[in-house]
C-alpha cells in the first residue's frame, strides 16, 4: 500500500473495534483519525517533544495503518493513550507482521499503574485477534506497565558513543578558555591518529554518495544483508521513507557507500542536533563492508557543519557492529532504556527471540 492521502486519513477507519468499557471511571476507545487528531495532539503535546509529523505518521504507514487506543475519564477529556505502528519483520527468513507500542501517556492526575496497563491490554487484546506475530516496547519508566501486561524482558539497549572534539568537555576541568583550546586540538588529533579512519582506505572504485531519497538499490540492499540477521525490520526503501521522512520533524541525512558498480554496499543515516550526531541506521551488504563503512560515515561527519562534538547510536542486538564501533574509538556508555516483548504463541515462541544475538536493532526500531 502506497502513502495516503490527507483525504484517505479522514475516512480511514480504525484498525481496533471502536469502544469498551474496561473499568468504571474510565471509556476506552480507538481514535477516530480525523475527529480526534485535534484533542490527542494537544494532550501529546503535553506529555512529549513537540512534533507535527507523530499522528500523521499513524495513518501513513506503507504497511498498514496504525492505531491509536484513547482512554477518558467519565466526564470526558483525554487522561491517557496508547500507540500500536504496524511494521514488517524478517525472523529465521520468514516475513511477519509485528507492532510497536508507542506514545503511552497519562495524564499526572490519573497516573497510576491501572489507566497504563488498560491501555496496554487493550492493544495486546487487538493483536491477539489480529495476525500480529509480535509486538515490542522499548521503554525505561514504562516497563513495569509492558510486564504487568503481558510484555517479557529481552534485554537493555546499548548506547554508544564516540567524541570528534573534546574542547567543550575539557573545559570543564581547564576554566582557561585557551588552554583548553590547546589542549584539545592536541587530544583530537591523537584520536584521530589512533581510529581506523586516518589510515583505512575505501577499495578501488568505490565512493561515498549523500542521496536525498531511498532509491531502488536500497530495496537490493536489504535483500543482500537480510541473510546476516535472524531478528530485523524489513529495511526497504519504502519502510526507509516512511520512517526517516514522516514520521518526525527532524531532518535526516544518507551517506551511501557504493561499490565499483555503483550499488550500494551500505548506508548510514543520521540526524545533526547542534553539535550532536546520532546515527540512526547502518545497514551493510556483508561483515568486511561494516568497517569501511564506518570509517566513512565518520570522515563525512568531521566536515559537515555546524562541527560535530559527539556521535551517539542506539542498539540491541549481535556483537559485530559493537566490536566495529569499538574499533573506531566508540565507548559504550550506560543505558536504562530496555526491549519488551510478546509474542504471539501460535506464530512465534518466545524463545524465538530471546537471544540478544539474533537481533539487529537501531534507533530505526524505535519510533
Amino acid at each position: 500500500m502506497g502513502n495516503v492521502t490527507a483525504a484517505e486519513v479522514i475516512n480511514a477507519t480504525p484498525l481496533a473495534e471502536p469502544k469498551s468499557v474496561p473499568a468504571p471511571g474510565y471509556v476506552l476507545e480507538c481514535a477516530e483519525p480525523a475527529g480526534d487528531r485535534a484533542e490527542i495532539e494537544r494532550f501529546w503535546t503535553e506529555h512529549f517533544t513537540a512534533d507535527s509529523r507523530r499522528f500523521p505518521c499513524y495513518f501513513n504507514n506503507p504497511s498498514e495503518p496504525g492505531a491509536i487506543w484513547v482512554l477518558r475519564s467519565e466526564t470526558g477529556p483525554v487522561v491517557g493513550t496508547g500507540g500500536l505502528h504496524t511494521i514488517r519483520m524478517v525472523i529465521d527468513g520468514e516475513s511477519h507482521r509485528t507492532g510497536h507500542a508507542v506514545n503511552l501517556a497519562i495524564d499526572p492526575k490519573y497516573r497510576t499503574a491501572g489507566p497504563a496497563i488498560q491501555l496496554q491490554r487493550a492493544l495486546l487484546e487487538y493483536v491477539r485477534r489480529s495476525d500480529h506475530s509480535l509486538v515490542c516496547g522499548v521503554t525505561d519508566r514504562a516497563a513495569g506497565v509492558l510486564l504487568r501486561a503481558g510484555y517479557r524482558k529481552i534485554g537493555l539497549l546499548e548506547q554508544w558513543m564516540k567524541v570528534l572534539r573534546s574542547e567543550r568537555k575539557l573545559q570543564k576541568h581547564l576554566k582557561v578558555q585557551a588552554l583548553s583550546k590547546v589542549a584539545a586540538l592536541g587530544l583530537d588529533f591523537a584520536l584521530w591518529g589512533l581510529s581506523p579512519e586516518s589510515r583505512r582506505r575505501r577499495p578501488e572504485g568505490w565512493h561515498v554518495e549523500l542521496p536525498d531519497r531511498f532509491d531502488v538499490r536500497f530495496d537490493r540492499l536489504w535483500a543482500r544483508a537480510a541473510p546476516q540477521f535472524p531478528i530485523a525490520t524489513e529495511r526497504s526503501a519504502q519502510f526507509l521513507d516512511w520512517r526517516f521522512r514522516h514520521c518526525c520533524d527532524d531532518e535526516f541525512q544518507i551517506v551511501c557507500l557504493c561499490d565499483s558498480s555503483r550499488e550500494l554496499a551500505g548506508y548510514a543515516i543520521y540526524r545533526h542536533q547542534g553539535t550532536t550526531v546520532q546515527l540512526s541506521d547502518l545497514l551493510y551488504a556483508r561483515p568486511e563492508d561494516l568497517e569501511i563503512l564506518i570509517v566513512e560515515t565518520l570522515r563525512h561527519l568531521r566536515r559537515v557543519r555546524p562541527a560535530v562534538h559527539v556521535i551517539y547510536m542506539p542498539y540491541f542486538g549481535n556483537g559485530l557492529l559493537p566490536a566495529a564501533l569499538r574499533r573506531n574509538g566508540f565507548i559504550q556508555r550506560p543505558e536504562q532504556n530496555q526491549l519488551l516483548a510478546w509474542t504471539n504463541e501460535e506464530r512465534l515462541s518466545q524463545a524465538a527471540i530471546r537471544d540478544r544475538d539474533r537481533w539487529y536493532l537501531t534507533a530505526a526500531d524505535i519510533l
